[in-house]
């Protein structure tokens, strides 16, 4: 991959930072924070937070209208300071 093929995404949270990893990671949190808006849910989360582990997260409606599955697998950690991920 070339360096005009990465996205690097920064997110700024006025938390402490181990709070704030914990919530990014835990699967009972994701279930809390990840959807775009008030219409959708995450109703269910697996993380396997390894070099060459995964996470796997489903999007949906809440109406039924729609669903996806977002996944992908983590090439390097550094706990409390970065992920990186394999491109889809």
């Amino acid at each position: 991959m070339g360096e005009a093929d990465r996205i690097t995404v920064v997110v700024v949270v006025d938390a402490d930072v181990g709070k704030a990893w914990e919530s990014f990671i835990s699967p009972d949190s994701i279930t809390r924070w990840n959807f775009a808006g008030d219409t959708w849910a995450c109703p269910r989360a697996s993380n396997d937070l390894n070099e060459g582990g995964a996470f796997d997260y489903r999007m949906e409606a809440r109406d039924g209208s729609a669903g996806f599955d977002f996944s992908r697998v983590y090439l390097r950690i550094l706990p409390h300071r970065f992920l990186v991920l394999a491109s889809g």
